[in-house]
């Protein structure tokens, strides 16, 4: 029996290796490998015995840790975001919104579901207040320097310096963009997806 806890714990670790560096294989294959690891602590149940709980907590821990190394791990700058990192950012969101709806109630009782709409609704209403800033802030820059007759692409690169705030990243790809020959509205389109 030992044998088998230690060749549970080693196929654990490289399947959180296998996570970092194969995410989209390792997320395909997260329902499987957390699905046979509950059935295994499960097992025992059907015998009428305890449920055990090393296969249990190690299923409840691969899902975790995959769903965060997968949402962890930093992206070079491609055109779209790839599904598997979309599965973990909704996932992760849904994890993080249950520890923190059980937390609030744990600590406030029947307020804390209160508190926790009320969270939402701010963190929601922040969310569409910080994408309106953001995009104000990206054309009015590209504005500016339009209304100016400067060169775009150093304007842009004179606006990103010092900087490493999301428009930051979108003044420095458009300006790659105009570099390479592109036009402004592909080189936005290209850097700032949601404009």
């Amino acid at each position: 029996m030992i044998t088998i806890y230690i060749l549970t714990v080693a196929i654990f670790i490289a399947y959180l290796v296998l996570a970092w560096n194969k995410p989209g294989c390792v997320t395909l294959l997260m329902p499987i490998t957390v699905g046979v690891l509950l059935f295994l602590g499960f097992i025992p149940t059907i015998e009428h015995q305890d449920p055990d709980i090393f296969f249990i907590i190690v299923g409840i821990l691969t899902f975790l840790l995959t769903v965060l190394l997968v949402y962890l791990k930093p992206l070079p700058d491609i055109d779209e975001e790839p599904w598997y990192k979309i599965v973990s950012r909704i996932l992760f969101t849904l994890i993080a919104c249950v520890i923190l709806l059980a937390s609030l109630t744990i600590v406030f009782q029947i307020f804390g579901p209160v508190l926790f709409v009320l969270l939402l609704i701010f963190a929601f209403r922040f969310r569409q207040t910080r994408r309106y800033s953001l995009a104000l802030n990206v054309l009015s820059t590209i504005s500016t320097a339009m209304r100016q007759n400067l060169p775009l692409p150093m304007a842009l690169e004179t606006a990103a310096s010092g900087r490493k705030d999301p428009a930051a990243r979108i003044f420095r790809q458009t300006a790659k963009g105009l570099c390479e020959g592109r036009l402004l509205s592909e080189s936005l389109k290209r850097a700032y997806r949601r404009c």
